[in-house]
């Protein structure tokens, strides 16, 4: 959540009077798959991200030790790969927009 609301912060500081967060937020949501900035594209990355990992750690809590048998094994572990790939992406992107 401190990543998420400094980049909110980061993304808003520019975006006119009041609260930086909110002015971010709002900005991310009327732009979500405007995807000429690279601010979006990071989004959209880091959102991918979120909810592959979520989803994996659903699917080991409901299926407990049959989630890691049989097919289920090679699946899970692709979304793995999957996430990780995801997760460096969005680092990639981030640290462009930061680190110039």
């Amino acid at each position: 959540m401190p990543v998420i609301c400094t980049g909110l912060n980061d993304t808003g500081a520019d975006l006119g009077s009041g609260w930086a967060v909110w002015n971010g937020l709002v900005d991310r949501v009327r732009h979500f798959f405007l995807l000429k900035s690279t601010v979006s594209l990071h989004v959209l990355y880091a959102l991918a991200t979120v909810t592959v990992t979520v989803g994996r750690f659903g699917w080991r809590l409901r299926a407990r030790e049959q989630a890691l048998q049989g097919n289920g094994r090679v699946v899970f572990v692709a979304l793995t790969l999957f996430g990780i790939w995801l997760m460096f992406a969005a680092g990639q992107v981030g640290g462009s927009i930061s680190h110039r």
